[in-house]
């Protein structure tokens, strides 16, 4: 269970790498179309707070779960994974999208925490004899840039734009024994379910500074805020690259933020860590 949020996050957090295509060496000044696609990889440490409707037969108000995930803990439970964006660029406007897909089944997660009307019940590490989370995450982003300023060494752009998150998991468990908290028990062994759909309207900024005349090195940077299905959701990407003539590779550091009300199913996700892209121009 805590392993199943922590991905969630990580579902959300890949939202938009169309940052790669900040490394496309054509000109704001150049009015024909071209297209760029982005294979990538990121893999953050994951912070999350989970919330969950407690089964009939238990009493209580549902579980809650906090919990720290980092790559190690998630890598060898990939059943699939997809992460990609794309971009369509003409002069000064960009119309670009991104595309991340997961399906993991996580047999080390832990039931940590129950909370019913009469307060928590924390549940020890050794009491969990088998838990399973099966977890499946889709986030598609589009996002509209236009370029406001550049120069030989600099860029920056103005993007808006939507983030779309849906979230579908499932854990079940076994405990040692039925466990009793202030006014309410815990099977010892059951399942629970939950999805979830976020719909956010995002606002930024994003761009690079070339390093030399030769404009081969640069530092690509990205920020965004919104908010919607979400209370806040905020972005935040720093990182280096180097270009060719058709092609770009990317190395990042990302973080992506959620915050929501404390009775959804995803109360809130802080995750971040470093990513690497291979960009092709067309």
């Amino acid at each position: 269970m805590r392993t199943f949020r922590e991905i969630l996050i990580l579902s959300s957090a890949v939202s938009i790498l169309a940052v790669p295509q900040a490394g496309s060496a054509q000109s704001a000044d150049s009015d024909q179309w071209k297209w760029s696609i982005t294979p990538y990889i990121w893999l953050p440490t994951i912070n999350g707070k989970f919330r969950f409707a407690l089964p009939r037969g238990d009493e209580g108000g549902g579980t809650s779960v906090d919990s720290e995930v980092g790559p190690s803990d998630y890598l060898t439970d990939l059943n699939a994974v997809l992460m990609l964006s794309a971009e369509l660029r003409s002069g000064r406007w960009a119309f670009g999208g991104d595309l991340i897909y997961l399906d993991m089944t996580l047999d080390t997660s832990n039931v940590k925490t129950v909370t019913g009307d009469g307060g928590s019940l924390t549940i020890p590490r050794e009491t969990n004899l088998d838990t399973e989370t099966d977890l499946k995450g889709t986030v598609v982003s589009l996002v509209a840039t236009y370029t406001l300023s550049e120069s030989d060494a600099w860029n920056v752009a103005a993007l808006g734009g939507l983030r779309y998150f849906t979230l579908d998991s499932d854990i079940d468990w076994e405990l040692t024994s039925t466990l009793t908290g202030p006014g309410f028990t815990f099977a010892r062994d059951g399942h629970l379910s939950g999805d979830t759909d976020m719909y956010d309207g995002i606002v930024g900024l994003r761009g690079k500074w070339w390093l030399g005349s030769a404009h081969h090195w640069y530092v690509p940077w990205y920020v965004d805020v919104g908010t919607g299905s979400s209370n806040l959701t905020w972005q935040a990407m720093l990182g280096g690259g180097y270009a060719w003539q058709r092609s770009d590779v990317l190395f990042v550091w990302r973080q992506l933020d959620y915050d929501r009300d404390e009775h959804d199913l995803l109360q809130e996700i802080q995750f971040g860590g470093f990513g690497v892209g291979f960009t092709w121009r067309f």
